[in-house]
């Protein structure tokens, strides 16, 4: 857990504490600080790589933008004057909360981001496992509401939310990743607590450098990035939760490889202490079609179908608990990688079904158990209580 003020890019994984802030048509950046003695805050002008310029700008700034207490010195956009040295002129820029680490990709950071502590869960897994698909259905309002109708004590708000369907899109090989974040809030609507979950880039766990499926990709030019968001020395120790994310329905050589992808993810940051998930997406997949192998367990369970994992099902403690039981106790029964952690402390597996096709649009209307990882996570963390 990072502690209010204290940040971690969503992009590039380094850890900063200032208020930086961007206008990207100028190429200007500012840092906003507070004066305890005068009870006020100021900005200056401020260039990250050139501290020269920092120095002697050859403009000043002027705050233009009244900060609220809940803002707590950390608003998502601000508004300043800069005047030229020497000139009478005054021009307004608006700029915008970013990361001063990787500035040169305008990397602007969450609505309330640095404001409460932030909690950060990470997710891998092979490609096309449904891991971004996961973390847009969680995020989807009308998902969260059936947490609020069940009576929580605290309630999840998303950031940047862009509707109930978006294009299908894998991640693309190399990339950042995606990345969710949530506000949890108390019941009077008072900040409690900031979670980021961010996903990795499926080539992290590439199955062999001489597979042709993957071209020139290799996941060891994609452990650099995962590792800076893993550890950086005494200052961050890496993520507090990780979800390893994998289809029930398997494909040609993506069908044993569940256990290697989590010996590299245990290569590249360290898992000690730290609970880990499974996550398994398309359980509809099980429902609706015979295994794709006969000698499947999978395909033994006679507990998996639509009575069981009711589509939009209820969050209520009398339905949740057993069914979160339920669903480890399937995943362990049918999955080589679930039998492995089960025996290594804080673990839980999951079946879900977050998102379906349609027309080339993922549609987040029907999801099966799609927030039951995810309250697990919050829970097991101390800061969503589920009672």
């Amino acid at each position: 857990m990072l502690k209010a003020g204290t940040c971690i890019c969503p992009r590039c994984g380094k850890i900063f504490r200032m208020a930086y802030y961007y206008n990207a048509p100028s190429a200007i950046g500012a840092r906003l600080s507070y004066s305890r003695q005068n009870h006020t805050y100021r900005v200056d002008p401020y260039f990250p790589d050139d501290p020269e310029r920092t120095a002697n700008p050859g403009f000043t700034l002027q705050l233009a933008t009244r900060i609220g207490k809940k803002e707590q010195g950390v608003p998502y956009s601000i508004t300043v004057i800069r005047q030229m040295d020497g000139r009478s002129e005054k021009e307004e820029l608006t700029m915008r909360h970013s990361c001063p680490e990787c500035r040169h990709y305008n990397t602007v950071l969450p609505r309330h981001y640095g404001i409460y502590p932030l909690y950060v869960i990470a997710l891998a897994g092979l490609t096309s496992a449904g891991k971004s698909a996961w973390l847009t259905a969680i995020a989807n309002p009308n998902n969260l509401a059936r947490l609020n109708e069940a009576g929580y004590s605290m309630h999840l708000e998303p950031d940047g939310y862009s509707g109930s369907s978006s294009k299908a899109e894998p991640t693309v090989p190399g990339s950042i990743g995606r990345t969710t974040y949530l506000v949890i809030t108390d019941r009077e609507g008072k900040g409690v607590a900031g979670v980021l979950l961010r996903d990795f880039s499926g080539e992290l766990f590439a199955p062999a450098r001489e597979s042709a499926e993957w071209g020139s990709y290799d996941w060891q030019n994609y452990s650099s990035d995962w590792a800076t968001f893993a550890a950086q020395g005494n200052e961050y120790a890496g993520p507090d939760l990780f979800f390893i994310v994998d289809s029930t329905v398997k494909s040609g050589k993506h069908a044993d490889q569940e256990t290697g992808a989590y010996n590299t993810l245990r290569n590249n940051a360290d898992l000690t202490g730290r609970p880990v998930g499974l996550i398994l997406t398309h359980a509809d997949k099980l429902m609706e079609e015979k295994p794709p192998h006969p000698g499947d367990p999978s395909g033994t369970v006679p507990l998996i179908d639509s009575k069981t994992f009711a589509v939009n099902a209820g969050y209520r403690m009398r339905q949740l608990v057993p069914r979160m039981a339920l669903q480890d106790y399937i995943v362990t029964r049918c999955h080589n990688l679930a039998r492995l952690l089960s025996g290594t402390g804080l673990y839980r597996g999951f079946l879900v079904k977050s998102c379906e096709n349609k027309g080339g649009l993922q549609d987040f209307n029907n999801p099966i158990n799609v927030l039951d990882p995810l309250i697990w996570a919050l829970n097991t963390l101390g800061i969503f209580p589920v009672q």
